[in-house]
């Protein structure tokens, strides 16, 4: 019970502290994340995704980075995330998560 009410505080808490996300900020992510030579330093280490981890990654429909939360391991390979200026969510490989810089 209170890990869930301490999931819904942070919940609440990234959203707010989101809320001021613009098209601008997007673009950045684009720009940031899309150079591969970068990209690769910001990769996040699969042992590193864990339930709570601030992450961007690409969304599936669209192909843009956006920032998003793991909410949960679901094996070895994929993690669910929740995209926290959207509050959609979806499996991701580990692959392809990277630090929010």
């Amino acid at each position: 019970m209170l890990a869930h009410g301490l999931d819904v505080l942070f919940s609440a808490f990234y959203k707010l502290s989101f809320d001021f996300i613009s098209d601008d900020h997007l673009d950045i992510f684009s720009y940031s994340y899309s150079q591969s030579e970068k990209t690769k330093t910001y990769l996040l280490p699969a042992m590193f995704a864990v339930p709570g981890q601030v992450v961007v990654c690409r969304f599936p429909n669209d192909q843009n980075w956006h920032r998003a939360r793991i909410t949960k391991v679901i094996d070895v390979n994929f993690v669910q995330v929740i995209f926290v200026d959207y509050g959609t969510s979806c499996a991701i490989h580990k692959s392809q998560l990277y630090y929010l810089r």
